[in-house]
């Protein structure tokens, strides 16, 4: 969000660009938009910030501090909001089932890490440098 003072907010529209840019943060080929915006929504809160002198109230989530996450303190509800997010997508692919077989849950972790961080992660790069240059 676009401020001259207070936190930085990711607000719902950026959070479904972002989403989307995700693919939906999909999971067994099933992409969850609505799910995922339903968690947004129930971590959001109103935080006010000044843009171009004027005070405004918006709904989001805080920005954590790098600082203050590396310290353990600090604003915490975007690490709340990425866990269900990932917790969704392990639960989709058979968690609760895999309860008694620790060496399957920790390939799950594994193809989940995995698949996040080489698969959806440059995808959402990509997006997002294409968006910057059309803007």
């Amino acid at each position: 969000l676009g401020r001259d003072s207070g936190p930085e907010v990711l607000t719902r529209a950026a959070f479904c660009r972002m989403a989307c840019a995700f693919e939906g943060f999909r999971s067994q080929g099933r992409p969850w938009l609505k799910r995922s915006v339903a968690h947004f929504d129930r971590l959001c809160s109103k935080i006010v910030v000044q843009s171009e002198g004027t005070t405004l109230e918006v709904l989001g989530v805080r920005m954590p501090d790098v600082q203050s996450l590396a310290n353990f303190g600090g604003e915490v509800t975007m690490l709340v909001l990425f866990r269900c997010l990932l917790q969704d997508m392990l639960d989709d692919m058979g968690w609760v089932e895999a309860k008694q077989t620790p060496s399957r849950r920790s390939s799950m972790k594994r193809n989940l890490r995995n698949w996040f961080f080489e698969s959806l992660l440059p995808s959402a790069q990509e997006y997002a440098h294409a968006r910057q240059e059309v803007l």
